[in-house]
């Protein structure tokens, strides 16, 4: 069992309540179900014996997919929400939930919750991902939903899905301004691999990391050049894939972006499909299954409140790199 670290100066501040985590770790699979592997930022030091010091450059588990410390304004992680906060307890009759910036806030508990932003009565209230209204602006999109809609995993006798990573496997989304600017993938806000598999058979990976979507494209490292290339495995021992599967149909990913999505723009979604795998275990160059998916945006990342974009899949011309214009009427 690893050990846990407090983080002192987290608990002397007012704010969300910070969970142990552990700086022996190299990938998320080393971490508890619901934790991330991630790197510390800033060093801190151990609480008391039963607990180590992290200095910069240190991998520890965390609830949260970035280190908090690193940022002074919200320096906690909220483990039931997955982000980072600034205060450790809401006050009565309030609750936790995601403000319009990505990080914890608390809201009343009176405001109910919602399916639309039109369900929130308070002026200047969207409805957010956890289904509650909070501060936002309406007319700024910055979540993108990625649906799968290939065919679901055909199951066995049993009722299992034996298919490596089925459905579309996503590397990356690009926002591409229209200015000319270019933002990435900064959280996930949801997923769900819709086949079920949640571990490893035998001795194959499972691609069901959602944070594989975040940053710059790891697959496709020539992007924005179509040159036709995959990356199927990271390392030389072929156990780390560079994106997430989505399962099959009932399969999708929610990002948050970051930077606001306007008409104009061009959201490129990097699926690995119709390109030529690299760094395989038999070192062949097999062509990637190409899988349909929906590309659709949203001002708060609830349910209920997409404005579907369009659906693409990838083939002999875009070889993977699906590209979405994003018109005005696309966002009323």
């Amino acid at each position: 069992m690893k050990k846990s670290l407090w983080i002192l100066s987290a608990l002397a501040m007012v704010g969300f309540a910070f969970t142990g985590c552990s700086n022996d770790c190299e990938t998320n699979d080393d971490c508890a179900d619901g934790e991330y592997c991630i790197e510390a930022l800033v060093a801190s030091a151990g609480g008391n014996e039963d607990t180590d010091s992290v200095e910069v450059g240190d991998m520890f588990c965390s609830a949260c997919q970035t280190d908090c410390q690193a940022d002074a304004a919200h320096p906690v992680c909220v483990t039931s929400l997955h982000v980072c906060g600034a205060r450790a307890t809401c006050d009565g009759g309030q609750m936790p939930t995601v403000g319009s910036d990505g990080y914890a806030t608390c809201i009343s508990e009176t405001t109910g919750t919602c399916k639309t932003n039109a369900d929130c009565e308070k002026e200047g209230y969207v409805c957010g991902p956890q289904n509650v209204c909070i501060p936002g602006t309406e007319d700024k999109f910055k979540y993108v939903r990625i649906d799968d809609n290939s065919d679901p995993c055909k199951k066995n006798a049993e009722g299992k899905c034996t298919q490596d990573d089925p459905g579309a496997d996503i590397d990356a989304v690009v926002l591409n301004k229209s200015d000319g600017t270019v933002h990435y993938a900064e959280r996930v806000v949801g997923y769900l691999r819709s086949d079920g598999v949640k571990e490893r058979v035998a001795d194959s990976p499972i691609a069901s990391d959602p944070s594989k979507a975040l940053g710059k494209p790891d697959s496709f490292k020539q992007y924005p050049e179509k040159d036709g290339k995959c990356i199927y495995y990271t390392d030389s021992s072929f156990k780390e894939h560079p994106y997430v599967s989505l399962g099959g149909q009932g399969g999708y990913i929610t990002l948050e972006m970051g930077g606001t999505i306007d008409a104009g723009d061009r959201i490129d979604v990097l699926e690995v499909g119709a390109c030529s795998l690299q760094n395989t275990k038999d070192g062949k160059s097999d062509t990637a299954v190409a899988e349909p998916i929906k590309l659709s945006v949203s001002v708060s990342g609830a349910d209920g409140s997409w404005k579907e974009i369009g659906e693409l899949t990838a083939d002999t011309t875009n070889k993977g790199i699906l590209s979405f214009t994003v018109s005005e009427a696309k966002l009323k």
